[in-house]
C-alpha cells in the first residue's frame, strides 16, 4: 500500500478541521437561533397551514402582529401577537383598535371575504394587556384557542418569532 504525501495528509486534516467547525457552527445556530417547528392545527389557516414546518428565530425581538410559538401548560402554540404589554385592545363591529388606532388585519381579509354582508367575524370585547404579557390570536378566528380562551400569555413563555416556512418545499415563504 502507498503512503499518503505530505500535502495530501495536510489536506487531509485541513478538510477535516472544516467539517468539524462547520458541524459546530451548524448546531449553535440549529439549538440556539433557529428552531423548527411543525403547525399542528388550523388556528392560523391562512397563513399558516397544518404541518407546515417553519423556522423560529430565538433571538428576534416580538413585535406587534409578529407570528410566534409560545408554550402554555406543556403545549406548544403558533399564534400572531396583537397587543403587547401595556395595550388597550378594542375589537368593535369587526375592527381593531389598539391603543386607540384603528389596525388593518390583511391577513384575514380571506376570511372577512367569504362572510355574509350582516355577518361579524369578531365578537366586540376590550382588554387591556397586563404587564409582561402578550394578548395572541389565531389567524383563524372561528377555529382558534388563543387570549379569549386562555387569556395573555407570560412573555418569557414565547419561543422565538415564525420568519420562514420552508416544509414542504413547494410552499417556501417568509411568513407574514
Amino acid at each position: 500500500m502507498s503512503k499518503l504525501s505530505r500535502d495530501t495528509k495536510y489536506s487531509i486534516v485541513k478538510w477535516f478541521r472544516l467539517s468539524v467547525v462547520a458541524l459546530i457552527l451548524c448546531l449553535i445556530v440549529r439549538f440556539f437561533v433557529f428552531v423548527p417547528v411543525t403547525v399542528d392545527g388550523y388556528s392560523m389557516m391562512p397563513t399558516l397551514k397544518m404541518k407546515e414546518v417553519v423556522l423560529v428565530n430565538r433571538l428576534s425581538e416580538v413585535h406587534r402582529f409578529d407570528t410566534i410559538v409560545f408554550n402554555v401548560d406543556k403545549h406548544q402554540y403558533v399564534k400572531r401577537v396583537i397587543g403587547m404589554p401595556g395595550d388597550h385592545i378594542v375589537y368593535k363591529n369587526d375592527k381593531l383598535y389598539v391603543n386607540g388606532v384603528l389596525h388593518k388585519e390583511s391577513y384575514l381579509q380571506a376570511y372577512r371575504d367569504k362572510l355574509n354582508k350582516n355577518d361579524t367575524f369578531m365578537s366586540d370585547y376590550d382588554i387591556t394587556v397586563d404587564p409582561n404579557t402578550y394578548y395572541v390570536l389565531g389567524d383563524n378566528r372561528d377555529n382558534s384557542n388563543d387570549s379569549r380562551y386562555f387569556g395573555t400569555i407570560p412573555t418569557d413563555s414565547a419561543v422565538g418569532v415564525a420568519k420562514y416556512v420552508y416544509l414542504p418545499l413547494n410552499e417556501m415563504r417568509v411568513v407574514k
